[in-house]
Parts: C-alpha cells; structure tokens; sequence
C-alpha cells in the first residue's frame, strides 16, 4: 500500500475510531493517558498490525505515542508486532485482565484507608506534650482529627453520646449512606455502637430518616433530655470530649488518654444510657410501627410538632394517637406514659 493509500485509510480509521470510542465511552486508565492511550488502543482493536504513521493520522500526538505504547504494554491491552507495529491484545483477554488489575488496586487501597486515615487525623493533632494525659483542643479542625483518632482506637466497642451542639446538628446533616456505614475493626469485627442522643435533636428535620439509618448501621440508640455535652469513648484507651455547645470554635474540648478519666467518662455515657429511653423502629407486641415510634418520641420528649414532622403525620392525627396510647396505658400525662410504656416493654 502506498504512502497516501496508508494515510487516506488511516484518516477513515480515525473517524470511525472516534465514534467507536464515543459510543462505548472510554477505559478507565490513567488520568494523563486517558485520551489518547484509550484511542491508540481502539484503533489497534480495529486495525492489525497498527503502524505508528497510521496513529499520527488518526490525530494522536506524536510525542505521545511512546508513553502511550508503553502505558498499554505495561498493563496487557498492546503487544509490539514488528518494527514501530503493534498488535491489540484481544479484548476479551485484556479488558479482564485489565479490570483484576484495577479491583486488586481498590482492594489494597480500602485496606490502606483506615491506616491512612490514622496517621492523617493524628498529624493534625496538636503538638505538645499532653498534660496528664488530656489534651486541649483548639479548633473545630483538631477536634474533627481527635474524634477520628478515638473512633479509629476501637477494637470492640464505643460509648458516644450528643448534646444539642452546632457540630450534632452537622452530623445529622451527613449523607444517610455515610451514617448506614458500618464501623468495622482493623481485625475485620463490626463494632459495638450504643449512642444517647439529646431530645432536642429529634427536632432536626431529617432525625427520623437519620436515626434509622445508624440503626440500619448496627449502632443501639436512646435518648435523654439535657445532656451537658457530646463525649465519644473507644473501649477503655481514649475519649474525646466535645464541648462545641459553649464555644463554636472548638476550642477547650478534649482528647482524653488517661486511663482513669477515660474509665471515668465511660461510666458516664453507661450511665445516661441507662437513663436514656429506647427508640423503637418496628411494631412491637401490640404497637403498630407508627404507634411504637410516636412513644418513643414522646418519651424523649418530643413535642407534637416534632413527632408530626418526623412520621409525616399531620399534628391533629399525632395529638389523637397520644391520647388512644396514654389511655390504653391508663397514663395521666405524657411523662407517665412514657414511664409505663418502658415498664411494659412496648418502647
């Protein structure tokens, strides 16, 4: 074939290589190769014995031919078939190959992750010396870094709890996926999760679409009205203490690594959990699921207005319900119908 036979060919490939590509999209290689590795390979797919004057004519840069030849060699899609010709590996061998590669890569950076994260958190702590094992927080940034730190710490389990603090709130806002994700051990265990919300975050207006997705995550919830402050506990080795409540900024919480405050901090989530009421999420004996949430809000505390935006319900629907259950409970006030209802087992 003459020269402008090849190249008037070669022009043809180009277009229809183009099309191709667009109408499968391209591979997912390396970033700075994309483009042109991904159109050097479709055009070998389409033309044997690919020559390197048909790829200039095909509109790939010369001065990335080699990096791309190399970039396909090294990862199975190309295989050189004589002086300055190359050869697709077929696709139904290298695209394969090509996707273990990558699903290998993944693998090993999800197990990098927790690692990573880590040392990411904890270089973003302060620098000082802690003082008998507590360190002073100064920023919303460190006290992001300490709550991962401790979260990151657990081997079984973790004690949280939260007040009705700008950084609650926040948290509430997350996407409900983040919130469903399961916290795993390094050792591959799922870790035990039991929190104690303040009352007042059941006015969030996505609380009950959030709550259930931490339920759906594994982690026990119940709620108590007033807490102090927020407190997150990883088995006994260290808490951080949030207390954003009272200074925006971040600035005085704290990232507890002595053993006895630890100890101590611990036993004062357990203890509000005690106190706290379950919030229950399906039917529950003679409660219907609706009935069974609606309790388990207003034993936290939850007005009707509340309880009314997170069911859906309208306000008139949720004051007739409070009624039906506080008389099937023989309850005078709300207080009292939260209380026997605990008693009876329905929340």
């Amino acid at each position: 074939m003459s020269e402008n036979a090849e190249l008037s060919a070669a022009a043809v490939d180009r277009r229809e290589t183009l099309a191709y590509r667009d109408a499968i999209g391209t591979l997912p290689l390396n970033d700075r190769l994309d483009r042109q590795a991904t159109r050097m390979y479709m055009l070998a797919v389409r033309s044997p014995n690919l020559t390197r004057l048909q790829m200039i004519a095909a509109g790939i840069p010369a001065d990335t031919i080699e990096p791309a030849v190399k970039f396909l060699t090294r990862n199975g899609l190309l295989r050189p078939s004589g002086q300055d010709t190359w050869e697709a590996i077929p696709p139904e061998l290298a695209l394969p190959s090509l996707a273990t590669s990558y699903e290998a890569r993944a693998t090993y950076l999800r197990d990098a992750a927790d690692d990573l994260t880590h040392f990411y958190h904890s270089s973003r702590l302060p620098t000082e010396e802690p003082t008998h094992g507590v360190t002073v927080l100064r920023s919303t940034d460190e006290l992001r870094a300490a709550v991962q730190v401790v979260s990151g710490a657990a081997t079984k389990e973790i004690w949280a709890a939260y007040d009705d603090s700008p950084r609650a709130a926040h948290l509430f806002g997350n996407d409900l996926d983040w919130h469903r994700e399961r916290l795993i051990t390094r050792s591959g265990t799922p870790l035990r999760r039991r929190t104690t919300f303040d009352s007042r975050l059941l006015q969030h207006p996505r609380a009950g679409d959030v709550l259930l997705a931490r339920v759906e995550s594994g982690e026990e919830n119940r709620f108590l009205s007033g807490l102090p402050f927020s407190v997150i506990v990883a088995d006994d080795s260290c808490a951080v203490v949030d207390l954003s409540s009272y200074d925006t900024s971040g600035a005085g919480s704290l990232l507890v690594q002595d053993l006895r405050m630890v100890l101590a901090l611990r036993r004062l989530c357990e203890t509000w959990w005690q106190l706290a009421t379950p919030m229950a999420w399906e039917s529950l004996g003679e409660l219907d699921r609706d009935s069974a949430f609606i309790l388990s809000m207003l034993a936290g505390g939850a007005t009707d207005a509340t309880m009314a935006a997170q069911t859906g319900l309208s306000q008139r629907t949720i004051e007739r319900r409070v009624r039906v259950l506080m008389n099937r409970l023989g309850a005078t006030t709300r207080f009292q119908a939260g209380v026997l209802a605990v008693r009876r087992g329905w929340i």
